[in-house]
C-alpha cells in the first residue's frame, strides 16, 4: 500500500520534526494507477531501483503531457524514497515538472501538485523558508492544500 500522509501545516513547517511526513509518500490517482501502474506496483513493494529503472525508460517514451507529468514526480518520490543522497535529483524533478506547467497551459492545474512535492525535498535539504514558499503556493481549493492544512 502507498502510504498517502500529507500533514504539516504551512506555517510550522521548520519548527516540525520529520515523523509528519515519509520519502514513500505518494499520491496515487485514478490516472496514475492507469498510466503508471507498474512503476507504482514497484515502488509500494519498495523495489526502488527497479521503480527508477522503469519510470526512465517510460520517461523516454511518447507521453500525453499529463502522464510526463505524473511520470515526473513520480521518479521525485522513487529519488526521495531511495535515501537523502538523491534529493537534489529529487528535486531538479520537480522542477522539471512546473516547467512542464509553465511550457503546457492545460498543466497549469497540476502546478500545486508539483509544488506539494517540490516542498517536501526542500524541507528534507533543510531550507525550510523555500519549503514554507512552496507550501504556501498550493491553491485554496486544490486537495493539496488541505493536505497540508491537517
Amino acid at each position: 500500500m502507498l502510504n498517502r500522509r500529507h500533514s504539516v501545516k504551512p506555517e510550522n513547517i521548520g519548527n516540525l520534526g520529520t515523523r509528519w511526513l515519509l520519502d514513500t509518500d505518494w499520491v496515487s490517482t485514478l490516472f496514475t494507477r492507469t498510466h503508471l501502474s507498474n512503476v507504482e506496483r514497484l515502488f509500494s513493494k519498495h523495489e526502488y531501483r527497479t521503480a527508477l529503472a522503469e519510470v526512465d525508460s517510460l520517461l523516454r517514451c511518447s507521453l500525453t503531457r499529463e502522464a510526463r507529468f505524473e511520470g515526473t514526480l513520480l521518479k521525485s518520490t522513487i529519488l526521495r524514497a531511495i535515501g537523502s543522497n538523491f534529493m537534489y535529483d529529487a528535486l531538479a524533478q520537480c522542477s522539471e515538472a512546473l516547467g512542464l506547467c509553465d511550457r503546457y497551459q492545460v498543466l497549469d492545474n497540476f502546478r500545486p501538485k508539483a509544488n506539494f512535492y517540490k516542498g517536501i525535498c526542500l524541507y528534507r535539504l533543510k531550507v525550510f523558508t523555500q519549503a514554507q514558499l512552496a507550501f504556501g503556493s498550493v491553491g485554496l481549493i486544490d486537495f493539496f492544500h488541505e493536505k497540508t492544512k491537517e
